[in-house]
């Protein structure tokens, strides 16, 4: 795919493009689909993601999905926990995207304890040290 996005043929160009499309548009039927199948979708998508073969909109558009899905129960939300867990290192790159992940990670807790509990180590090992530095500042401000 990344020889695709970065190529200057233009076909290559756009079957990245519709790729990228295609994928994008299965979201809304992830919950119709076997478990071996969203699996396997989900790991391309957090591959993709983690590879990041995707410009800053796009980027934006599948971090939406992957907060949405986690949200919800069921088959969305094991898909949201795989795409997690497959960029699971970049997401302090998302620190706005990360805030709302880890501020619903009791949603993960009774399906995925392993993830919920590394998300809170992630999170107060990067944002939150950030975020008490900050408070730090603050109060020796005033």
């Amino acid at each position: 795919m990344r020889n695709f996005q970065k190529s200057q043929v233009v076909k290559e160009n756009e079957i990245y493009a519709c790729m990228l499309h295609c994928l994008f548009d299965e979201y809304r039927f992830l919950h119709r689909y076997p478990q071996q199948y969203l699996e396997k979708i989900a790991k391309l998508f957090g591959a993709i993601m983690k590879n990041k073969l995707l410009d800053n909109v796009l980027q934006d558009i599948a971090l939406k999905f992957v907060i949405e899905a986690f949200r919800r129960e069921g088959k969305r939300q094991s898909f949201g926990i795989i795409v997690i867990k497959e960029f699971f290192e970049c997401l302090p790159e998302f620190p706005k995207q990360f805030q709302d992940i880890y501020s619903i990670r009791d949603k993960c807790q009774r399906q995925d304890p392993q993830l919920y509990e590394d998300l809170g180590r992630l999170y107060s090992s990067t944002l939150g040290s950030k975020e008490n530095e900050q408070g730090k500042e603050k109060r020796q401000d005033t």
